[in-house]
């Protein structure tokens, strides 16, 4: 993501809480998202709206970033979201754009905004069945475009199944796969149980195996957990540099590192570790 050097952790608060959103800001999430979408109930949008500037005038530092949670725009509530953002001096980092089912849903957006805002990028979020057969062509519907987020609630309730592994497996991956191709940050659905830690860590650490770059978070005691396990800790930065270092000393060629065969697939991969993760000589 170009204005965020990653995006581990994204932190959902409801506009309704303006109070809340500075401890968010606290929290060390990589992304606060002032939500004006599910946690609104819908005689009450009105009035997220009109608290969002005080939302986003939130004290934070630069290395945190806002984003606004709009409803869909297939709704009038959606349109009425964007309205409002364009009219706060203050705008935020991302719009995060729900339930997004295909790409013109992004390129309206994009067109909307126009130029006078071009500093505000996108996140979009793929929760229903057709967002997941989509997902490919929303990954490529603008260079605004910086991450999708998977959206397991909304999906579950869409297809009648339960939220496991298993259930959501085909619609992670196939969410995964369509943020791969373009090179976007790929954040996984909260685990929905903010006081089960252990639940919390093994969840997250089963989607960064299968390539998820962050984790969305419902309670600020989530963040810390969800840092830990996407930021790799030294020993496979130090690993990292040595697959980059040894490639270069064999100008490229396969080797074996420690019993291990490396070849340019895992020196590719050791270098966007480098590239996003490692700040030694920068």
């Amino acid at each position: 993501m170009t204005s965020n050097t990653y995006c581990r952790s994204v932190l959902f608060t409801p506009a309704l809480r303006p109070e809340r959103i500075a401890k968010a800001a606290q929290s060390g999430a990589d992304v606060c998202v002032i939500d004006l979408e599910d946690p609104v109930a819908f005689n009450l949008k009105h009035e997220a709206r009109e608290r969002l500037a005080q939302c986003l005038a939130t004290p934070h530092s630069e290395r945190v970033k806002f984003a606004v949670r709009v409803n869909s725009l297939r709704t009038q509530d959606g349109l009425k979201d964007l309205l409002e953002i364009f009219r706060q001096t203050k705008l935020p980092d991302y719009i995060l754009l729900p339930k997004v089912e295909n790409p013109q849903e992004i390129i309206i957006t994009e067109e909307i905004l126009g130029q006078k805002e071009h500093a505000v990028q996108f996140l979009a979020s793929v929760e229903t069945p057709a967002g997941i057969a989509n997902a490919k062509d929303i990954a490529m519907a603008s260079l605004r475009l910086k991450g999708l987020i998977f959206g397991a609630a909304d999906y579950a309730s869409s297809m009648g199944s339960a939220i496991t592994w298993d259930s959501l497996y085909f619609a992670r991956a196939q969410v995964l796969n369509a943020a791969k191709i373009t090179g976007l940050e790929m954040i996984d659905t909260p685990y929905f149980d903010a006081h089960d830690i252990d639940g919390l860590i093994a969840d997250s650490l089963r989607v960064r195996e299968l390539g998820y770059t962050g984790k969305s978070a419902i309670h600020p005691l989530q963040i810390q957990h969800i840092n830990k396990v996407f930021q790799p800790d030294a020993a496979e930065l130090e690993r990292a540099r040595r697959i980059v270092a040894t490639a270069q000393e064999n100008e490229g060629n396969a080797y074996l590192l420690e019993g291990t065969l490396i070849g340019t697939p895992l020196i590719k991969a050791a270098q966007r570790l480098l590239d996003k993760y490692d700040q030694t000589g920068r």
